[in-house]
């Protein structure tokens, strides 16, 4: 609270005051002082809407797809998360530049919001961190940096998971292009001059080799091999036992059992 003298009769007066309490004039200090009051209109700010849209798709490559196996279509779902971002914030952008009143200013260097949208659609990672720059100039904060730390994390992991996809395919095409199937196997086993011994034998050691390289879809190949060829010796126990490795592997490389 401070002093002020009052217009009429010069005596000290709270600002607060109505009225001066010596001469009864109005005080006009305060009058002023609440006429000059003015409440600035809130902007609207999407940023954590913004930001979190490609910080929980980062989430999504690592943790859901990642655990994905090949029958589960993980391609296709990663294409949708990258779909799902880019339109996502696509449409945040454009809600949040029609809110600011954004318009095509060469002065600001901005766009209209038709234009922010289809900017991202068409070129997100330029896009996406530029947008959250050029929008300090409609009053809201600059978050360039941490747009362009998501922009590129995301797409790093996009890039990653992609590749390991690919990766995981090749192996299993590498696999089973080199190496008979189980069944292919069975039918290899019908006894021809005795060779069945051998067969096993060297099918345990192919799994032997592929345990030592840690590639499960090979074991898994492999493990089934030995039980058909096992089946048609007839030796039960070791039967169970290889198929029960074969279950396990096959599980642990993301390939159907039955």
């Amino acid at each position: 609270m401070a002093l002020v003298a009052c217009k009429e009769c010069a005596r000290q007066i709270s600002t607060e005051a109505t009225a001066c309490p010596g001469c009864g004039a109005p005080n006009s200090n305060m009058a002023q002082a609440q006429a000059t009051v003015a409440v600035a209109p809130a902007k609207a700010n999407y940023e954590v809407l913004l930001l979190s849209i490609p910080a929980v798709a980062t989430l999504l490559d690592w943790f859901w797809i990642g655990n994905m196996n090949l029958f589960q279509s993980p391609g296709n779902a990663l294409m949708l998360v990258a779909l799902a971002t880019v339109l996502g914030s696509a449409f945040v952008v454009s809600a949040e530049a029609r809110a600011l009143g954004m318009v095509t200013d060469k002065a600001k260097s901005t766009n209209g919001p038709t234009a922010w949208f289809f900017s991202l659609v068409l070129l997100w990672i330029v896009a996406y961190p530029l947008y959250l720059y050029r929008r300090k100039a409609y009053g809201v904060p600059n978050r360039m940096l941490v747009g362009l730390v998501l922009a590129l994390v995301f797409t790093g992991s996009q890039f990653v998971m992609a590749s390991s996809i690919e990766a995981k395919k090749a192996e299993v095409r590498n696999v089973f292009s080199g190496n008979a199937t189980p069944e292919a196997s069975q039918e290899a086993a019908e006894p021809q001059d005795n060779s069945v011994d051998k067969l096993v034998d060297d099918e345990m050691a192919k799994y032997d080799v592929a345990r030592r390289n840690g590639s499960k879809v090979a074991m898994c190949v492999h493990a089934g091999a030995v039980a058909a060829l096992l089946s048609q010796l007839k030796d039960e126990e070791s039967y169970q036992g290889w198929k029960h490795n074969q279950r396990v592997d096959c599980k642990a490389a993301g390939l159907p059992f039955e």
